[in-house]
């Protein structure tokens, strides 16, 4: 009886769950940013690789992102407002995602075709009806190659479905 006390006790306190190192994660860090980010606030910006995105809708017809792995990478542009000390519900951010497709990167997109990399926007906060995700079918998009594996992408959109603060973004990003 004591052995096997002593064996599962053991058992119990010497098992550990193995972990994964950062460093063979596929997703890249976050980028802060300062250009096009409200003083109010603070702007990231980060490379997903291996990674889809499907728009899908709820039961109430409302949009959202839902992410896979794949082949292509999705680009996420988040800003996040400063929130009000003793608050509650008081927070604030915007999202924006892309779709690109790693073997076609250099692209100029307007209105209707910015549909080709799933351009979604989100305005997340405790706004009554006018807070979830919508799509981006007026503005531009302009990735270009600027060097060894990097790209400079332009983005400027609007959407008349809810408010918005952020309506442009320029960035360098790179792929390694």
């Amino acid at each position: 009886m004591k052995k096997s006390f002593f064996l599962i006790a053991l058992m119990v306190f010497c098992c550990k769950t193995s972990e994964i190192p950062k460093s063979n994660l596929s997703v890249e860090d976050k980028i802060s940013l300062t250009t096009n980010c409200p003083d109010d606030g603070t702007c990231t910006f980060e490379v997903i690789p291996n990674s889809s995105m499907k728009i899908l809708t709820d039961d109430t017809g409302a949009l959202y992102p839902q992410f896979y792995k794949s082949e292509a990478v999705v680009l996420k542009f988040e800003y996040k407002k400063n929130e009000q000390v003793n608050t509650a519900d008081g927070g604030y951010s915007e999202l924006i995602y892309l779709e690109i497709n790693e073997d076609d990167l250099e692209l100029e997109l307007e209105n209707s075709k910015l549909e080709q990399v799933k351009l979604l926007f989100g305005r997340l906060c405790f706004c009554r009806g006018s807070s979830g995700y919508f799509k981006i079918t007026d503005g531009s998009l302009s990735i270009k190659k600027i060097g060894n594996d990097t790209y400079r992408i332009d983005i400027t959109f609007t959407t008349n479905k809810v408010p918005q603060i952020i309506n442009s973004i320029s960035e360098t990003f790179s792929l390694k």
